[in-house]
């Protein structure tokens, strides 16, 4: 989500260069696919992400039927951690495999991506061995210690997928990759849905998330194989070499990054976990629900954003370009969301089960988070363009003390506050972000102070007016 960090520990020309020069190198691969029929290979794409979100989300009120919120306090603490280290495990890597002009280049990146993931998932295989039961016994949550073995294989899963979803998307099969986020979809709802019918739980909450994030490997690396074997045959360990020299800022630079942004979002939820009993089933629940449009909507106008900023940054339209994404994201996305958080505490215990109602009073406190998160996911790119990566990384940086330390504060006031504190928290930050982007990207601060607190004050006040309402309804049911 955010950017590199080789500029803050080298201030040099050739570390402020990685970011123009990834920035520049993807802006230059949407560009040849645009010569095609970009809107047709996007909408694969984003249809086909889109169509394996709405099975999650439909498959939801069925699992929280099945499953208690104990497991999915489980599965928040296994998500949690292969996903702070997945992020990082092919050494962010598999963003080069877009670059090279020549596949032979480009089978050499994929693979020393995939050698990474072993690597990576292997090292994490032994400490897990070693040292996670005692880790996970101090934190407090020794339920998770029989699935341990699953950790290494969710990392090796996600990690592994997109890589090879990377090189099938540099060869502009959308198809391909489209069809393997409904397949891995479908089949890691299918057995979350059947193990929970068999009470076989909370494993088949687990397996059936590791299915979803890495089944699609052999899927998309039996296509590779058959339409690309001689580039992939061309691979070699000189040319490994040679393409980890070219590209060697990924693994020294942008990994750390990587892992300290996620580490940022999820390590509280760890803490959560650890600290405050079943909040986490909850929390999660209220994420799924809530990261799902964001995802969607978030990632598609950040990808068109980071194809464009680059051009209109030199045409001296950069300004332009953020204020029209911001407005546009305002008009139709803020209002649903708030609209969401006001009636989420009614809605969950309808759709989820009387038991998930605090799930929904969670998505009210987070709605105002989630709506500036919008708002920052797409103009962060601006820190690329701009060259302000050693600024980037202070906020990558204050984004993961923020989070921590408010998940602590609220919990040494009140158990039930860390959440709540969370989520203030990271409404803060975003809320700070989105204010800094605006600047660096041009925005007039008039405009800039007006636009926001207008959003800061309508979200707010419509989810405590929501919180009011939902909770003068439930008092008069007794």
């Amino acid at each position: 989500m955010y950017s590199l960090i080789g500029a803050f520990f080298l201030k040099s020309p050739a570390s402020m260069w990685l970011a123009y020069e990834k920035i520049c190198g993807l802006s230059s691969y949407f560009s040849r696919v645009a010569k095609g029929s970009f809107v047709r290979a996007a909408s694969k794409l984003v249809g086909g992400a889109a169509a394996a979100q709405i099975l999650m989300l439909l498959s939801l009120p069925v699992l929280t039927r099945l499953y208690s919120p104990e497991a999915f306090g489980l599965l928040a603490i296994y998500v949690s951690s292969i996903t702070i280290v997945s992020v990082a495990a092919c050494f962010r890597l598999e963003f080069a495999i877009l670059l090279p002009d020549n596949d032979i280049e480009a089978a050499n990146v994929l693979s020393l991506a995939l050698v990474a993931s072993v690597v990576v998932s292997s090292l994490i295989a032994i400490f897990v061995f070693l040292a996670g039961p005692m880790i996970f016994s101090a934190a407090s949550s020794p339920e998770i210690i029989p699935y341990l073995w699953l950790i290494p294989l969710g990392v090796w899963g996600l990690s592994s997928y997109g890589a090879v979803q990377f090189w099938v998307t540099r060869k502009q099969r959308f198809g391909a990759v489209a069809r393997t986020r409904l397949t891995q979809a479908a089949m890691g709802t299918g057995v979350q849905i059947g193990f929970g019918w068999m009470a076989i739980t909370p494993f088949g909450l687990l397996l059936g998330h590791l299915i979803m994030g890495g089944s699609g490997v052999l899927a998309l690396s039996l296509n590779a194989l058959r339409n690309d074997l001689a580039a992939l045959k061309a691979v070699s360990l000189a040319g490994m070499r040679r393409a980890l020299s070219t590209y060697r800022r990924y693994p020294q630079y942008s990994a750390w990054e990587a892992l300290v942004n996620n580490a940022a979002i999820y390590f509280p939820v760890l803490i959560i976990a650890s600290l405050v009993d079943n909040q986490a089933g909850y929390l999660f629940l209220a994420l799924r629900v809530l990261g799902a449009p964001i995802s969607l909507v978030g990632g598609a106008v950040a990808q068109v954003f980071l194809a464009r900023a680059p051009t209109a940054h030199k045409d001296a339209n950069l300004n332009q370009l953020a204020h029209r994404v911001l407005l546009g994201l305002t008009k139709t996305g803020v209002v649903p969301l708030v609209i969401l958080g006001c009636v989420a505490p009614s809605l969950f215990e309808v759709v989820f089960g009387r038991e998930w109602r605090y799930a929904g009073e969670l998505v009210a406190w987070l709605t105002p988070m989630f709506v500036m998160s919008l708002l920052s996911w797409p103009i962060s790119m601006v820190m690329h363009v701009c060259m302000r990566q050693r600024e980037q990384f202070a906020l990558t940086i204050l984004h993961f003390l923020m989070r921590v330390i408010a998940t602590i504060l609220g919990y040494s006031i009140d158990p039930n506050l860390a959440v709540i504190f969370y989520a203030l928290s990271g409404f803060v930050f975003h809320f700070g972000a989105v204010a800094v982007f605006m600047r660096v990207a041009g925005i007039e601060k008039n405009l800039c102070g007006w636009l926001y607190f207008s959003i800061a004050m309508f979200s707010f006040g419509g989810i405590v007016a929501g919180s009011a309402i939902n909770w003068a309804l439930f008092r008069m049911q007794f």
